[in-house]
């Protein structure tokens, strides 16, 4: 994720504040890289350099690596979309949002669900993804820390008592970094063919030395990744089958541009995958502050968010706060961009450590993120 404490505020005069600020950084930005507006191709055909945008009104400029990094350096959200065949976006209806539900329904079931989460389980997850030295997208740590979590979530979904039918697949993108897709197939003939998504991104940056920095990415994030995790381990531990197809995705190389979620969710698009509802979680857990949702209200769903509040008001044992984070702070505007529904959720306030080497376990509370499991499950449940 992509931003600053700055950005945390909770009314529109201060959004149009925090866009003024950004909007000012990108044309310090933008003032470095006048001219470079054409697209460079190496010898197996890539791009050297990317087609960025950082708004919606901007048509994109192509950016070389560095030039990339400063952005990273600067927090600037931006989203590459040198691959898209919808660079601008889907002006279209959201997909799917009649199915999210208005109340909670399915209270003893949520209830049994989440009587199984395991910290410790996740406190281990955790404490070996954050010892990787980084999960840069496109070098051998990202490669390794990819393997890594696809093995642990095929470990995950071993359970002979279990009903229902789950699978993982790996998502290949061109860069070295895979993303990992775990689907619980929904039941219903009709149904299964509807989806609900939730998602992270597993990658990790060092903003001063992006390639070969340590970069432990414990808030940022392998907090929202064993989110994911343990909520997936909890529904098949409960038993739980659901009517709609379900699916955990851990998304690569979200730091360099929401390239693992964009190719997914065009993938998807492309495909005619109907989305009814896509859940993001970055940044979650971190130790310090009241320890509040906080819930995005901008480039999201707010029937979706509405479903959110509803499940952290009835399941959960801490607040929530609206919030902002402008154009493509993290992987759900993927999805966004695509007209599916989307919701984000982060902790408040966000961790000053985040892309640092300092981005460590010992300042996450797990309690917390069992509250971020909480939530997936009820929301799993009452729309799956």
């Amino acid at each position: 994720m992509r931003n600053s404490p700055s950005q945390w505020l909770g009314f529109h005069p201060g959004e149009q504040i925090f866009r003024l600020r950004r909007n000012m950084k990108a044309q310090i930005i933008i003032a470095v890289f006048l001219g470079a507006s054409l697209a460079a191709i190496n010898e197996e055909g890539q791009p050297v350099k990317r087609l960025i945008k950082w708004g919606e009104s901007d048509q994109g400029s192509w950016l070389g690596e560095e030039e990339l990094f400063t952005l990273i350096k600067s927090g600037i959200h931006f989203v590459d979309v040198t691959t898209s065949k919808f660079p601008g976006g889907i002006n279209r209806t959201t997909i799917g949002e009649h199915v999210i539900p208005g109340n909670l329904r399915f209270e003893d079931i949520v209830l049994t669900a989440i009587g199984n989460i395991d910290i410790d389980r996740m406190m281990t997850f955790v404490d070996r993804l954050d010892n990787f030295p980084n999960r840069y997208y496109n070098n051998q740590n990202g490669v390794d820390a990819a393997d890594w979590v696809e093995r642990m979530v095929k470990v995950a979904i071993i359970d002979p008592g279990y009903e229902g039918r789950v699978t993982v697949t790996k998502f290949n993108h061109s860069c070295a970094q895979h993303s990992i897709i775990a689907r619980i197939e929904g039941s219903d003939p009709i149904l299964k063919d509807e989806f609900v998504v939730f998602g992270a991104h597993f990658d990790s940056i060092n903003k001063d030395d992006p390639v070969n920095g340590i970069a432990p990415g414990a808030n940022d994030n392998a907090s929202g990744s064993v989110t994911l995790f343990e909520s997936l381990r909890v529904l098949i531990e409960t038993g739980f089958v659901p009517k709609r197809s379900i699916e955990f995705q851990w998304y690569s190389a979200e730091e360099v541009g929401l390239r693992g979620s964009g190719d997914i969710a065009e993938t998807y698009y492309n495909q005619g995958v109907k989305i009814v509802a896509m859940v993001n979680y970055d940044e979650v857990g971190f130790r310090s502050g009241p320890n509040q949702f906080g819930l995005l209200t901008d480039y999201t769903s707010p029937i979706l968010t509405a479903l959110l509040r509803l499940v952290i008001e009835k399941y959960c044992s801490i607040l929530w706060i609206n919030h902002f984070c402008g154009y493509a702070c993290s992987d759900h505007a993927s999805f966004t961009r695509h007209g599916y529904p989307t919701a984000c959720a982060s902790s408040y306030p966000l961790s000053p450590d985040i892309h640092t080497p300092a981005d460590t376990a010992d300042k996450m509370s797990f309690e917390q993120v069992a509250e971020f499991v909480k939530l997936t499950v009820g929301v799993a449940i009452e729309i799956g």
